[in-house]
């Protein structure tokens, strides 16, 4: 699909002055070596937009906590700087059908490539205006939804994952049991046959990690 940049600008709230880095931002190299150098990748937009989202996401949550530690505070900058939730506002900007990708990849588009389009899309727009504050209001924007929630960073830990390595280390069985109650869903978690930990959570995935963060005590 050709770029749109009448559509893409609206969605980005942003109007590029150099439209060519707009067609920059969303070719990756797969196209661009294909295309024989008619085109430049995204990657060197990718490397500026990477590190200008995070000196933004960083400076907001400073000013956003001011008591919490900076290892609570590079928790939270780890889930939002992250490409899972890059991939996800490009879903919700509907953005991808735009990224101009070669054959060789057989139009699988992965979250890590919806991650490297978002940090290029960023890094174009500062390279386009020279503006650190420009640049920092249309991130805010585009992610508004995420930095507004109140993020508690014991959710943040992947308890979950490190007991399973536990497990994985010691050849230990491992199961969990969840059902929803009246606060949301209760977990259990079994390891050879045995409980080890329970935990409550609004959602299945937060009431597991508690039950994993309770079982992790007892070793």
């Amino acid at each position: 699909m050709e770029i749109d940049f009448i559509t893409i600008e609206s969605k980005l709230n942003y109007i590029f002055s150099n439209k060519e880095l707009l067609i920059e931002a969303f070719t990756h190299s797969s196209y661009a070596n294909e295309c024989k150098n008619k085109f430049s990748d995204y990657e060197r937009l990718e490397f500026v937009g990477d590190s200008f989202i995070g000196a933004i996401v960083s400076e907001y949550l400073y000013l956003k906590y001011p008591t919490i530690n900076q290892g609570q505070l590079s928790k939270i900058k780890a889930f939002l700087v992250s490409a899972k939730l890059f991939a996800e506002i490009i879903n919700n900007l509907d953005l991808v059908k735009y990224l101009q990708i070669g054959e060789a990849l057989g139009g699988s588009v992965s979250d890590r490539l919806k991650g490297d389009l978002f940090e290029g899309i960023i890094g174009a727009v500062y390279i386009d205006c020279k503006s650190y504050n420009t640049t920092k209001n249309v991130v805010l924007k585009l992610m508004k939804e995420y930095l507004d929630r109140e993020y508690n960073t014991e959710d943040l830990s992947d308890y979950k994952s490190r007991i399973f390595e536990v497990c994985a280390k010691n050849g230990w069985e491992i199961k969990f049991i969840t059902n929803k109650n009246s606060v949301g869903f209760i977990s259990k978690i079994i390891i050879d046959g045995k409980a080890f930990g329970e935990g409550e959570g609004r959602s299945k995935k937060a009431a597991e990690q508690k039950a994993s963060r309770e079982a992790l005590t007892k070793f």
